[in-house]
């Protein structure tokens, strides 16, 4: 028996060691989690609650300072919050706020409309101060922006119809290059994304806003125009499709992701379709001014109507979805640590941020608030929300946006830029 004890002693030990194991908290499934518990501060940006806009996305810049817009009674303006929550400036906007602010190298690019002139502006604010540095008139049609290392692309028709052009400003407003679309119909250009050299373009033609996806090439002096695909049933699709705004993600190798009134498309960098999914598509009534699509690092693709949640692989399969009693139309934005952070509003018990694993199981999630706009992350690896006039700050474990992911969030980065030039 003498030599028997220490074996007994020692089975007992790795029995307790089992069991205290097994009692620890799944770490990919924690749970509800209380709002106070994970809230850091919170603010009143607008007095207006009404003020649900699709592209009133935040721009984050190196120092988590925070820039955002709201609007009561016709009256636009852009607000700056450090990343404790305190007002840094506010400045009114006479136009109104077409596009979502980017922050790039000490700026605030966004585009405006004046009624009075029936045209839109480019515009550019210091980021310290909310000063206007210039304001530039670009009359195009749209909220189509990008910005990229060596300047600012968007669109100008130069008042004359049908003479819609691609440019490049630079970052102190001056005109750069430009290169006709040569586009048969007036379009308004909804959206624009780079990667690398490649400019992807949305527009949609005419009333029926058929939609159009362009791309362009970049050689520093000009564009050239590489194709476009007009999903129309003359240009061999079952029916003709209306664009969608919705922001456009690409992978890593050049593929784009489209969403049109029918269909969620990929589109290869030379303008074949890869695949489509109806499941995305639907009518553009309701929440379909809110559909987004965002890449993991596996380039899995994470994709929503404004109902439902789909992961798909990038061969286009349904991996998962979540079609709950709520309305996911907030794009998901991709942690450095795996976890995809979303929100949705809904009924009592299904509003609220969500953190869900790889696999789709909730890691955790609150049931507040009901956000109604797209959620972002700052470098610390808080998570910034919106809700009916209020911005609140939640902590997570991120780490951040990922690193690893080639469209980790709607607009690509922390800046809101739309462009990988990795």
């Amino acid at each position: 028996m003498k030599t028997l004890k220490p074996f007994i002693i020692s089975l007992f030990v790795v029995f307790i060691a089992l069991n205290i194991s097994s009692c620890k908290k799944d770490e990919n499934h924690l749970g509800k989690k209380k709002l106070k518990d994970v809230l850091v501060w919170s603010a009143v940006f607008s007095d207006n609650e009404d003020n649900a806009d699709f592209m009133n996305v935040p721009a984050v810049d190196e120092n988590d300072n925070i820039f955002i817009f709201s609007f009561s009674e016709n009256t636009y303006t852009i607000k700056s919050y450090t990343k404790d929550g305190v007002l840094n400036w506010e400045t009114q906007i006479g136009d109104k706020i077409k596009s979502h602010l980017v922050y790039k190298s000490g700026k605030i690019i966004f585009i405006s409309y004046d009624d009075n002139a029936v045209s839109n502006y480019l515009n550019c604010l210091d980021s310290k101060t909310g000063n206007s540095l210039w304001k530039e008139q670009t009359y195009f049609s749209g909220s189509a922006l990008a910005l990229t290392d060596n300047g600012i692309i968007t669109v100008n028709n130069f008042n004359q119809n049908d003479n819609d052009n691609l440019c490049k400003y630079s970052y102190e407003g001056a005109l750069l290059q430009n290169t006709k679309i040569n586009n048969p119909y007036s379009e308004e250009f909804r959206a624009m994304s780079v990667f690398n050299n490649n400019i992807y373009l949305v527009g949609g033609i005419g009333n029926t806003s058929l939609a159009d996806l362009y791309m362009f090439s970049d050689n520093g002096s000009t564009f050239t125009k590489d194709w476009n695909l007009t999903f129309s049933s003359d240009n061999g699709f079952a029916v003709s499709e209306n664009n969608v705004s919705c922001d456009l993600s690409v992978n890593k190798n050049g593929d784009v992701y489209l969403i049109t009134d029918k269909n969620l498309y990929s589109v290869s960098n030379s303008g074949a379709v890869n695949w489509k999914d109806e499941n995305i598509g639907e009518d553009l009534s309701g929440s379909g001014i809110y559909k987004y699509t965002t890449i993991t690092d596996s380039s899995f693709i994470l994709a929503g109507d404004g109902t439902t949640l789909y992961k798909f692989t990038p061969s286009g399969l349904n991996v998962w979805d979540f079609p709950e009693e709520a309305s996911y139309q907030n794009g998901p934005v991709i942690g450095n640590n795996g976890i995809y952070y979303t929100a949705e509003s809904g009924g009592l018990g299904f509003s609220g941020i969500k953190a869900i694993n790889f696999d789709g199981t909730f890691y955790w999630n609150t049931l507040t608030p009901a956000v109604n706009e797209h959620t972002v992350l700052l470098h610390n690896g808080n998570l910034i929300a919106i809700e009916n006039g209020e911005i609140s700050c939640i902590e997570t474990e991120s780490g951040g946006l990922s690193e690893d992911s080639s469209w980790p969030k709607i607009y690509y980065d922390y800046g809101n830029t739309c462009c990988n030039q990795k």
